[in-house]
């Protein structure tokens, strides 16, 4: 199915705005050793989803600084 960018966007909600309650909650998905203080990694939803709790995981091995990526999964819990 095709769709415009325009059309998609109009139907979905970014997850964080759903959350304005946990606003405070650091979404930031990008690796700590670059401070950009950007969002650059988005989960979206369609309107009438339930976003329950959202988060960007983080951990690394205990002792070490390595990450697989340079940037954090983001994850969401909703409800359908």
């Amino acid at each position: 199915m095709n769709i415009s960018r325009r059309d998609f966007l109009a139907g979905v909600v970014l997850v964080a705005m759903a959350l304005a309650a946990n606003a405070k909650k650091d979404a930031q998905g990008h690796h700590p050793y670059e401070k950009y203080g950007a969002r650059i990694d988005y989960i979206y939803v369609s309107k009438g989803v339930r976003v329950l709790d959202f988060e960007t995981v983080n951990d690394s091995r205990p002792g070490e600084k390595l990450y697989p990526s340079d940037h954090f999964p983001a994850v969401a819990t909703i409800e359908l």
